[in-house]
């Protein structure tokens, strides 16, 4: 009779972080008239569910990036720091800024900035640019970018669902 095989060896196991769930309200608008937005690149585990982890590719550590709101004719000063391990870029379809210019590659451990007017108001995506654009989106890498009226509005009540 032949020996029982081995039992497999434990494979070191993944512990997500603790599953949080996700807050759906939508932020208030930044104040003054030129606004300071920055967005880390962050390589980070994050958990899909409760016991299930994914190495996700982010902006600030979460999936999606963080809700980012302005007014109509705020200026965004805006800042990509890449902490991962390859490039990224930003993409802001609020933004009316030439793409060969401010929407560039930045290399891992680098950072860039750019100003762009917040002209449409509206609701909008952002997501990461570098290519291939699918890889980064579905790793993570998108958002959304809400531009208010000039002249503001009360809505009774708003959820931002990305």
């Amino acid at each position: 009779m032949a020996p029982a095989p081995a039992s497999p060896q434990p494979v070191s196991q993944v512990i997500p972080p603790a599953h949080a769930t996700y807050d759906a309200h939508a932020p208030a608008v930044l104040q003054g008239s030129t606004v300071n937005v920055t967005l880390s690149v962050k390589e980070v585990l994050v958990s899909i569910a409760p016991g299930v982890a994914y190495h996700a590719w982010t902006f600030n550590g979460t999936v999606p990036g963080p809700v980012i709101r302005v007014r109509q004719g705020q200026t965004v000063h805006f800042t990509l720091v890449n902490e991962g391990a390859m490039p990224h870029s930003i993409d802001f379809h609020a933004a009316q800024t030439p793409w060969n210019v401010n929407y560039q590659e930045v290399a891992a451990g680098k950072s860039f900035s750019f100003n762009w007017k917040a002209n449409a108001p509206g609701v909008f995506m952002y997501h990461c640019g570098a290519p291939t654009v699918i890889y980064h989106m579905a790793n993570g890498m998108y958002g959304a970018i809400i531009v208010d009226p000039a002249k503001g509005w009360v809505p009774a009540q708003e959820y931002v669902l990305v």
